[in-house]
């Protein structure tokens, strides 16, 4: 059983905090606008008369704070797609254990959500009353950690139900959400000012209530599942956060918007193995020189690794398996990609190398076509073989870049752009392409790859022998082809 007197005492102070933060903004606003309130009746009472645009701001201010008052219903939108305990047994059966260590409730629905994250919370009702709990657990979690991490995580989310913290977070949420309707209500206003204020004192107290409330889930996590697999689970964070986002904004987000579902899921698998993620993965900077800031609702990393290094707790039974493996076998691309970007528009689902013609020989298309008259000019077998050429060509033909770029830079711009036209090149003359993310873009046709866009910088920054890019220029029939076909000569008149 994780309760007791500290766990009473905690949750009594920090329901103190929320409670009075709760009534001081109410008091505040209810002041603020009773003061309004009785501007034009004292102005009536005491001089007689009564300014009608005064009267009507003040009016109209105090009964906008007193609407932002009003009690609302939670709008839930799941966010993610909703597991089940018939298809995902094991899972469920780790979060039960779990639930009667700690001697809570089990959650009334768990979601699978696309984000390095996991989450307990109390939603729906109408201002706080008659929630329900719910849990999310990140896909990318499940594929980053271990078992046992994710059992460590599971415990954590737990340590807030334990100490109260899910029940107060609605009225935490429910009054940020009022302090900023009435901020908003009363935009461009001196009233906005003191709300403003306001809302800066609530958030730096109810952050640093909400850092205290991490570390008591720590701890309570390093009973229930051990503290060296809370601890190496949560030094994957900081990298596995890093690498999904660039994922997602980099790879997923252009093939959703083109309306196309890639493999999602198995693509973060691929897209993380990149050496430059992993060598980012290692680096300890990413923990020790994380900058604390008082809006931050987590304690520095740091802080809470040493904090948990410092426990003397048992070590839990370890399981080194993937967190995949408390899955059963579902696809999931098309869940998360109405979650990531949402559309009205149908998506077609297709394999890595089908979204990649499908998004990237159009995107191509565009950003050559606007340069179709320059790039005419160049050759494909005479492109410039060294960083300089490269650069006074990239000049000459007027691309467009900032003064005083280096030649580096210049050069490396006008090669993707070559890439890109000798790509539709290959393209149109039936060369197939395979790309998976993070991987280089690979033309294929007759037993014969090249790597387009590494191969073209390679040649155009001189670390390439140019010779050999003339060659295969010669047996993909491009030598003596310009990048592009000219522009059609305008019709003269007769």
């Amino acid at each position: 059983m994780i309760k007791g007197p500290y766990a009473a005492r905690s949750l009594a102070w920090r329901a103190a905090i929320a409670l009075a933060l709760l009534g001081g903004f109410y008091v505040l606003g209810i002041a603020i606008a009773g003061l309004l309130i009785w501007i034009p009746y004292a102005e009536f009472h005491y001089l007689g008369r009564i300014d009608l645009r005064i009267a009507l701001w003040c009016i109209v201010g105090a009964v906008a704070i007193l609407l932002s008052f009003r009690p609302r219903r939670d709008v839930f939108r799941a966010p993610g797609p909703q597991l089940t305990e018939a298809d995902h047994p094991e899972l469920f059966r780790m979060i039960r254990e779990i639930a009667s260590e700690t001697r809570q409730d089990m959650p009334v629905a768990v979601y699978l959500v696309p984000a390095v994250n996991a989450f307990v919370q109390q939603r729906g009702g109408v201002s706080g009353v008659g929630t329900h709990r719910i849990m999310g657990i990140g896909h990318p979690l499940l594929q980053m950690l271990s078992v046992s991490e994710i059992r460590a995580v599971v415990a954590h989310e737990f340590g807030h139900y334990v100490a109260g913290d899910v029940a107060l977070g609605p009225i935490v949420y429910r009054t940020w959400q009022s302090i900023a309707r009435t901020g908003t209500a009363v935009s461009g206003s001196i009233l906005q000012f003191v709300f403003v204020l306001y809302a800066k004192l609530f958030i730096r107290t109810s952050m640093r209530v909400s850092r205290h409330q991490e570390y008591s889930a720590d701890r309570l996590a390093a009973r229930v599942a051990g503290a060296a697999s809370l601890i190496s689970g949560l030094k994957k964070l900081p990298s596995a956060t890093i690498a999904y986002q660039l994922y997602l904004s980099q790879t997923v987000a252009p093939l959703l918007k083109s309306n196309v579902v890639p493999p999602i899921v198995d693509g973060f698998v691929t897209f993380s193995a990149q050496p430059a993620l992993q060598a980012l993965f290692a680096d300890p900077r990413l923990i020790n020189e994380a900058q604390p800031s008082p809006y931050d609702s987590h304690p520095p990393l740091r802080d809470r690794l040493v904090a948990l290094e410092s426990l003397n707790q048992p070590e839990a039974r370890i399981d080194t398996r993937p967190g995949l493996a408390l899955l059963g076998p579902q696809s999931w691309d098309e869940a998360f990609a109405g979650q990531l970007v949402p559309s009205n528009h149908t998506r077609r689902v297709v394999s890595w190398d089908d979204a990649f013609v499908l998004a990237q020989i159009p995107a191509w298309q565009q950003l050559t076509n606007v340069r179709r008259k320059r790039l005419s000019t160049i050759v494909c077998d005479q492109i410039p073989t060294d960083t300089t050429s490269t650069a006074a060509l990239s000049r000459a033909i007027k691309e467009t870049i900032d003064k005083g770029t280096a030649d580096e830079e210049v050069a490396a711009r006008l090669a993707s752009v070559v890439a890109m036209a000798i790509g539709l090149r290959l393209f149109a003359s039936g060369w197939r392409f395979h790309h998976q993310p993070g991987q280089p873009v690979r033309a294929e046709r007759d037993g014969t790859s090249v790597e387009l866009f590494e191969n073209v910088s390679a040649v155009m920054t001189g670390s390439a022998n140019a010779e050999e890019w003339r060659r295969f220029c010669r047996e993909a029939g491009l030598a003596g082809q310009p990048l592009l076909d000219p522009p059609p000569a305008a019709p003269h008149l007769h």
